[in-house]
């Protein structure tokens, strides 16, 4: 069968138009349980690069110690189950929280999650509270944030923390979303049992890993006992995760759109087919059946840089799940996240909010990929 990359030839106006109109006759959206990570998120702002923080930073070393003034600050909701399960209620969908925090953190998420439709009754409190930091500078033409983390009880997350009423409740979702393995020092035994349990159920099974370099040693247990077993149905990376996977998978992710396609396609066979996403700030693309699917990010002002992968995540279950093509569900995602991270408050769009958007956005020029090379 002759394969081929779809989209980089199609009319960015005739797809946009056609899917605006989609999502006129569409509501709700799935049901979708997230483990295992709540962090409160302390954001910092600097406003310069990192060049000049060093230099002021030095400063107040130097003179004993002392106070960096006037430097805006905010605490939000964090982690990446946390922030998909958000991002899918904001779209319309339903969403369950598994987690365990303290009970600091327990009145926190309340606090966060108020008047939305995401279940917090599976989020234990007996744990210990985790915090990142994020410090934001300007750098590389964009955003560039440095995190200092405090993995609370989300480093030692296992699967005996799952009772048999939360599987009853995973099994009445449409997916089950396991993220952060790379935070959580037992996450390749986490998405295991899990996935292993739900084979079979009709549950789509979600997983994305974080960054593998925080943990190589694991990359080899996690490809070997979840992914090449085929427990995930559906599989998203950056492109660092690609990397990473693929290296163990031994698939080449070579320079270029003609090296990027064999790559994807024999990434999605190495872990069992279903669905493989790649998404970068310049592109997303997505193996479904074969097929590669790819599509230009849109070009906003980047005013943060974390938190756009979740809300991709997010826009992609819901556009998959609404019955959106594989390349219509690439420019509703890439419209969700683009939205986030161009807007004044971390806030996830709303559907309505990403119908009104994708009459007016840009998608940006895409070159030749070669940002995306061997690791």
């Amino acid at each position: 069968m002759t394969r081929r990359v779809i989209g980089l030839d199609s009319m960015y106006g005739e797809v946009r138009l056609g899917l605006i109109g989609r999502l006129e006759g569409l509501g709700g959206g799935p049901r979708v349980a997230a483990m295992p990570d709540f962090f409160v998120d302390h954001f910092v702002y600097f406003g310069g690069d990192a060049s000049r923080f060093m230099g002021e930073f030095r400063g107040v070393v130097s003179r004993g110690g002392g106070d960096m003034p006037h430097t805006l600050q905010e605490i939000h909701k964090g982690g990446n189950a946390a922030n998909m399960s958000y991002a899918v209620s904001r779209l319309g969908g339903r969403a369950v929280l598994l987690a365990r925090t303290s009970g600091l953190g327990l009145a926190l998420l309340r606090y966060f999650f108020r008047g939305l439709d995401v279940d917090l009754s599976r989020v234990r409190g007996d744990g210990r509270l985790a915090v990142s930091t994020q410090l934001e500078l300007r750098g590389g033409g964009g955003v560039v944030n440095v995190m200092i983390g405090d993995w609370g009880s989300v480093s030692d997350f296992g699967p005996e923390l799952l009772t048999d009423e939360d599987y009853k409740v995973m099994m009445g979702c449409s997916h089950v979303c396991v993220v952060n393995w790379s935070e959580n020092l037992r996450g390749t035994e986490l998405a295991e049992a899990v996935f292993s349990r739900l084979e079979g159920g009709g549950v789509r099974r979600f997983f994305d890993p974080g960054d593998p370099s925080t943990k190589p040693e694991e990359v080899k247990a996690l490809f070997r006992r979840v992914l090449s077993r085929g427990l995930v149905d559906h599989l998203s990376l950056n492109e660092n995760e690609a990397r990473w996977i693929a290296g163990e998978a031994g698939i080449p992710l070579r320079e270029g759109l003609e090296g990027l396609k064999p790559g994807l396609r024999g990434l999605w066979e190495a872990v069992g087919g279903g669905i493989v996403d790649l998404h970068t700030s310049d592109y997303s693309a997505t193996v479904v059946d074969g097929e590669v699917y790819l599509y230009p990010t849109f070009t906003v002002e980047p005013l943060r840089a974390t938190g756009a992968g979740d809300t991709w995540n997010a826009a992609s279950i819901w556009g998959g799940h609404m019955g959106l093509t594989p390349l219509e569900r690439l420019i509703f995602a890439n419209a969700a996240a683009g939205l986030y991270i161009s807007r004044r408050e971390a806030e996830p769009p709303s559907l309505e909010e990403v119908k009104n958007a994708l009459s007016s956005l840009r998608p940006r020029r895409l070159g030749d990929l070669s940002r995306l090379g061997k690791r």
